[in-house]
């Protein structure tokens, strides 16, 4: 995992003076996914206006006061894929075109199948996952896939 070594002084980088430093990025990351868990009938790993400083449209370089241990972060960063992967064993298929909306902090306002979710959220977190990659590089640690 790109996490794998990080420390907590690593992981508030803030590389060129404005990209997203890798807490941020994992936080954002289980952030939207307990949007997902909602969807899901599932418990989300924290509540959403606690961690507002991870939310779509947050600006981490003034909120890192607020940002979690690293290693905290990684800790639910693994709980909430366990939620997720429940979540999606126990979903009956005909919930699948269920609609869902989200309204973001920005005003953005979102609604689509559960099925359509699904496509979002892989990839938004993909997305995210190849920068925290990007990141790991630039903080001087080896790439994790070989």
């Amino acid at each position: 995992m790109n996490t794998e070594d990080i420390t907590d002084e690593e992981a508030l980088v803030f590389p060129n003076g404005g990209a997203n430093c890798m807490n941020w990025l994992v936080g954002h990351i289980i952030d939207a996914r307990n949007q997902l868990l909602a969807f899901l009938q599932q418990q989300p790993v924290w509540h959403n206006k606690e961690f507002a400083c991870y939310a779509r449209g947050a600006n981490p370089s003034q909120s890192l006061e607020l940002f979690l241990p690293f290693s905290r972060l990684i800790e639910h960063f693994k709980s909430s894929c366990e939620r997720v992967a429940e979540g999606i064993k126990n979903t009956p298929s005909d919930q699948l075109n269920n609609v869902f909306t989200i309204s973001s902090n920005d005003g953005i306002i979102n609604s689509h199948t559960l099925l359509e979710w699904f496509t979002v959220f892989s990839f938004h977190e993909s997305y995210h996952t190849g920068q925290t990659g990007f990141l790991r590089r630039v903080l001087g640690k080896e790439g994790k896939i070989k």
